[in-house]
């Protein structure tokens, strides 16, 4: 159990921390505008960081094409479709919407999953038309399985080569069907979406790219901003007060009225009878709050409480007697 004095400083600790919080923040409503605001759509980067992020997107996409020529024995070329950002749920329900079974294989910076490469079935087949011809629209083989986790690896030495920051693994082996990454939900990732062409096999494919957006702010050059940093330091104060914190709980069983000359008339082994039936709930307080309705009952030889339901507070059926 904790004592007052440790509760004492738990709560002065965490009201430091707050009022640091509060005054860490600058008064910006000298310069509040008005505008359309996309909730759905993540604002990662700035505009600057997003020009260092295209700058980086070129040398990936150079050494994935690279690297695609030395494997495939052939010149393939490698553009840039497009980039998008997205919230990891929602990109997520979003290709898996689309027709079509997938390819896919996530990576991880050796700690947890922070990406995935995906493509279709139909783009898999295509990508591997230079390699074995054109084929039937039918199940992956096993030597198309291990050729594709070839090309994905290749797309990973390929994000590691690009910069010096990413140390990307990839996690177990390549999975066929619906797309699910084990990111949270609301995890902002971008989205790089690469076409790959030969002109002499016709081959036409493309192949997507999901990155979780932290992971690439050492390539853009974003750091973690003090306030970002304070608010998880005060998120992980308030959790820990929460475990230590102790409160007053009491049960209220009843009461009852009386007059001085009846208090004064008291003796051992008078009976007082309270305002509450044998058979009525009594409440159970925190700080003199109503949280629970309760019954009594005993446990290992002590007085007990049998919580029966929780009180709202505007409950009319409360009543502080």
């Amino acid at each position: 159990m904790t004592n007052g004095t440790d509760n004492d400083m738990i709560k002065e600790k965490m009201r430091q921390l707050i009022q640091d919080s509060i005054s860490s923040q600058q008064d910006d409503s000298a310069n509040v505008y008005a505008v359309d605001y996309n909730w759905s759509e993540p604002r990662v980067f700035n505009e600057k960081q997003k020009e260092t992020l295209n700058q980086f997107i070129v040398k990936l996409t150079e050494a994935v094409a690279v690297n695609l020529n030395s494997f495939f024995k052939a010149q393939t070329d490698v553009q840039l479709n497009q980039t998008s950002t997205h919230f990891a749920q929602q990109l997520t329900d979003q290709i898996n919407q689309a027709q079509g079974s997938r390819s896919s294989i996530a990576f991880s910076d050796g700690k947890n999953t922070c990406g995935l490469i995906t493509m279709t079935k139909d783009n898999a087949l295509e990508l591997l038309k230079p390699i074995l011809g054109q084929m039937d629209d039918s199940e992956l083989s096993l030597l198309e399985i291990s050729l594709l986790e070839d090309i994905f690896a290749i797309v990973l030495d390929s994000l590691r080569q690009s910069h010096q920051a990413l140390n990307f693994k990839l996690i177990d082996s390549m999975s066929i069907g619906t797309v699910d990454p084990d990111f949270e939900p609301t995890l902002e990732v971008i989205k790089i979406e690469l076409g790959i062409t030969d002109s002499i096999t016709d081959m036409n494919s493309k192949i997507d790219i999901v990155i979780d957006c932290s992971k690439l702010f050492p390539v853009v050059g974003k750091t973690i901003t003090r306030t970002d940093f304070a608010k998880q330091q005060i998120e992980e104060a308030l959790i820990e007060c929460f475990d230590k914190t102790t409160v007053d709980l009491t049960c209220q069983f009843a009461s009852q009225n009386l007059t001085v000359k009846q208090i004064m008339s008291l003796q051992p082994e008078d009976i007082v009878v309270l305002d509450k039936s044998i058979y009525e709930p009594f409440v159970v307080k925190m700080d003199d709050k109503p949280i629970f309705n309760a019954k009594p009952c005993s446990s290992n030889g002590f007085y007990a409480a049998l919580l029966t339901e929780p009180i709202i507070a505007s409950d009319s059926r409360i009543t502080d007697k």
